[in-house]
């Protein structure tokens, strides 16, 4: 009971600082736009890694970094070998939260890199995304240079 109450007193705290901060609206913009269905499988994804460390460092990243690693890596992997068989490894994003962008639970617009059989190339994607079955829908990719896949 002692717990509750500490926990009710902390809870009720942060909300009243909160509401008497002026930046509140800022705040609520970082509400999530996934749907329960895409946090879910995002959470199991995670479960799955093999140490507490890896679960740790996954559970911190961004909503954009989650989906790009979970629902939209291994898409763009299967397509990017479409054009190239030799493309072994993608990274979506980079260290810089610009890099990647979730709009909404439905797209995910970023930069990447694969590496295939010139090695290194660079990337700008859009990754749909299906709020319902949290996974992704289709994956393109525009190369530098202009080639698109």
């Amino acid at each position: 009971m002692a717990r509750s109450n500490r926990l009710h007193r902390a809870l009720l705290a942060s909300l009243v600082a909160m509401a008497a901060y002026p930046a509140y609206p800022a705040f609520a913009q970082d509400i999530s736009p996934l749907t329960d269905s895409q946090r879910q499988a995002l959470d199991r994804a995670i479960g799955t890694l093999r140490t507490p460390a890896d679960r740790n460092v996954a559970s911190q990243w961004s909503d954009a970094k989650k989906v790009a690693e979970v629902m939209c890596r291994p898409l763009a992997l299967q397509e990017l070998k479409r054009t190239d068989a030799k493309v072994d490894r993608v990274f979506l994003g980079d260290d810089t939260p610009q890099s990647l962008s979730l709009k909404g639970n439905t797209v995910l617009e970023g930069s990447g890199q694969a590496r295939g059989r010139t090695g290194w190339r660079n990337f700008t994607f859009t990754c749909a995304l299906d709020p319902e079955t949290a996974r992704a829908r289709s994956f393109e990719a525009k190369f530098e240079g202009g080639k698109s896949r």
